[in-house]
């Protein structure tokens, strides 16, 4: 049970330095539910349970004009109630009795809470790193589907172990209590980012990143697949302000934008988001790939019109293209495994754009 005791308590070491290393969010300041939570063990009867150290949510008082402005122009950290959950677990993991639970699960649990924390932690460090507000808006539904997909891992795991959320009435299992306010930290975002448009210091910074023509398209793009894509887990509300966001960004464009590139935003099926590119660095349809970046005399255009042709070819001895990337400032393509692409390419140029160009 040591080795276990060391592995939690490593665990719960980590999730500490993950909250460190994050901005501190505005939304912190209130708790994971309403009332305190309690973990507890159903196939037990020692009736161990152990008190979440937070405190109920204190009458919500009226910010002061400052704390307004400054909340306008801080988007809310997703991250955080994925951490406490986290940070929950292990230390009830920490501190449970070696009776109540067997060495092989008590393992398989800490390696999955493990793997869960890395994934989690990965995310938000990518997703952090995009520094440009508009851009990471374009991420919304991305957004959402992948902290749902945590939660949904971490209930999993929950239930694993045997154990059970429940309110501190008891009234019985609640489970998909995070519902509750990953719908109130989502609205934040929301309230955040329409905030953002409406500030004119905020949409004059905007309007100086999406002048390059190029900027422009790309953002254009990412907006409507990112709505498109994930349409069934955005609100109406979340889909109005892509919306609403795309509007603004054509607006800029001041007629720069040819009738090429607008026909390159319809979205294909090998189209590939810049932000998805290492997700793909191992699988990609169960298949293995690798990703190479395109010649940089390769146009968007280019890029485009092969990605189009090159998906549609289904020969033995062509190599097959699962994806690729037509935008922003570091296009790419992902192929089979195996076959180098400067295979493709040559001492003149790529020969598959020549014969099709």
């Amino acid at each position: 049970m040591g080795c276990t005791s060391s592995n939690t308590r490593r665990t719960a070491s980590r999730l500490d330095k993950v909250e460190e290393a994050m901005p501190a969010s505005p939304s912190m300041s209130s708790s994971l539910s309403d009332a305190p939570v309690i973990l507890e063990s159903p196939t037990t009867s020692t009736g161990y349970r152990q008190m979440s150290s937070k405190l109920a949510t204190p009458p919500t008082m009226q910010p002061t004009r400052r704390r307004l402005h400054r909340r306008r122009r801080r988007e809310p950290h997703l991250d955080h109630h994925l951490t406490d959950r986290l940070d929950m677990l292990a230390r009830y993991l920490q501190r449970a009795s070696k009776v109540d639970y067997q060495e092989v699960l008590y393992a398989q649990t800490q390696r999955a809470i493990d793997d869960l924390l890395d994934n989690i932690h990965s995310f938000f460090f990518l997703y952090e790193a995009e520094k440009r507000p508009l851009w990471r808006l374009a991420q919304t539904g991305r957004l959402v589907h992948e902290v749902e997909s945590f939660h949904r891992n971490l209930d999993a795991i929950t239930a694993r172990c045997g154990l059970a959320v429940v309110a501190s009435s008891g009234s019985g299992s609640s489970l998909p209590r995070w519902r509750a306010l990953w719908r109130r930290m989502r609205a934040e975002r929301l309230t955040f980012f329409r905030s953002y448009l409406e500030d004119h210091e905020a949409v004059a910074v905007s309007n100086s990143r999406v002048r390059e023509p190029a900027d422009q398209f790309e953002l254009l793009t990412l907006l409507k697949y990112d709505a498109q894509k994930f349409d069934t887990v955005l609100t109406a509300d979340e889909l109005e302000l892509l919306e609403r966001t795309f509007t603004f960004v054509a607006g800029c464009c001041n007629n720069s934008m040819n009738f090429t590139e607008l026909g390159m935003m319809s979205l294909q099926e090998w189209f590939v988001a810049p932000y998805e590119r290492t997700k793909q660095q191992l699988k990609w349809q169960r298949a293995p790939v690798t990703v190479k970046k395109a010649p940089q005399t390769m146009t968007s255009g280019e890029c485009f019109k092969l990605a189009n042709t090159w998906s549609r070819l289904q020969y033995p001895h062509v190599m097959k293209l699962f994806g690729a990337c037509h935008i922003g400032r570091r296009r790419f393509f992902v192929v089979a495994e195996g076959t180098p692409l400067t295979r493709c390419f040559g001492d003149e140029g790529f020969p598959l754009l020549a014969s099709i160009a």
